[in-house]
């Protein structure tokens, strides 16, 4: 069967002087035509994905009705998980589960969830139990003051 030489043929010059002159040029020309052609086609190529990027852009503008109505639904349904789990972070420092501290960062981490920041929600850093509990913040106040109901009739 045939096997591949290891040779390359392009580096193989000829014995006249005047041949291989004329392949160095070739070779030469070759090589600046396919730099150029590197040059265009990434050209194109970020052309198009720009052209990509704006069509998807507008796709995303021509939502169909039913489109924009699950995406209302889904909106309002992320608010209101969040909002209850920021009502389950609350009662949990109401019943001394967890430090004002503690509540303050969760919190931080479930807004930035929510309004799609990951990695601010990453930079955060976790404070340990004994350095949350040496340190309590003031603005968590308004989570353990609540007005309970009395029960019996009112009168």
């Amino acid at each position: 069967g045939f096997q591949q030489s290891e040779v390359d043929p392009a580096s193989v010059p000829f014995k006249s002087k005047k041949q291989e002159k004329q392949r160095k040029e070739k070779l030469a020309k070759d090589l600046e035509e396919r730099e150029k052609n590197k040059e265009e086609e990434k050209k194109a190529q970020l052309l198009k994905q720009k052209q990509a990027a704006k069509d998807a852009a507008k796709a995303e503008k021509n939502r169909t009705r039913t489109q924009k109505r699950q995406a209302k639904r889904n909106e309002r349904e992320e608010t209101w998980e969040s909002l209850a789990k920021e009502e389950t972070l609350a009662k949990k420092l109401r019943k001394g589960k967890i430090t004002a501290s503690q509540f303050e960062s969760r919190l931080k981490r479930i807004s930035s969830k929510e309004s799609g920041d990951e990695e601010e929600a990453d930079d955060a850093p976790e404070l340990s139990d004994e350095e949350e509990v040496s340190g309590k913040a003031i603005n968590a106040k308004y989570a353990l003051k609540r007005n309970k109901r009395k029960k019996g009739k009112k009168g």
